[in-house]
């Protein structure tokens, strides 16, 4: 249970209601940093552990933000005592066309594609690569307007005020 204790420190400032749902937490995490890559069946490993993990996310006490502010300050925390830290960012597209009964979608990089862009930051120790956690994470949906249009400039030549990533406005 090394990872328990791990989970103390960025969990410590997370008040999700109450204390089983607090315990819940701790119990999710370790399975999601152990293999950030699985869908939730393959990270939780069994079908009652699947089903509290989908309770918990369903649960009106449990806010993203928050989970998402309480994160970002102990890594803003463990940040704090090193002269320099790198932060990595990246748009990810999350494919939901095959989902036809989701609402909130929106047009992704190809218009016959629906989903959400998840825009995260990472911090990162420079010395050694060691992930020093989540400093950010923004997810949006393409307005439907946004539908087939192209990109008129590379996102490499755009200001980052002018890029989907930016903070404010989406498109």
């Amino acid at each position: 249970m090394a990872m328990a204790v791990w989970t103390d420190e960025p969990l410590g400032e997370v008040e999700p209601g109450d204390e089983r749902l607090r315990k819940r937490l701790a119990m999710l995490v370790e399975p999601f940093v152990e293999h950030p890559e699985a869908s939730i069946p393959e990270a939780t490993g069994s079908w009652a552990a699947t089903q509290a993990a989908y309770r918990f996310f369903d649960n009106e006490a449990v806010s993203p933000e928050e989970l998402i502010e309480a994160l970002s300050g102990a890594t803003a925390k463990r940040c704090g005592a090193l002269p320099l830290v790198l932060a990595v960012q990246d748009t990810t597209s999350l494919d939901y066309t095959s989902h036809s009964d989701t609402l909130g979608l929106g047009p992704l990089e190809h218009p016959k594609y629906q989903g959400l862009f998840v825009h995260s930051t990472l911090a990162i120790d420079p010395e050694g690569g060691a992930p020093l956690g989540l400093v950010s994470q923004e997810t949006w949906a393409r307005s439907a307007e946004a539908k087939g249009e192209t990109r008129k400039v590379l996102p490499v030549e755009a200001p980052v005020e002018a890029k989907e990533s930016a903070p404010g406005e989406r498109q």
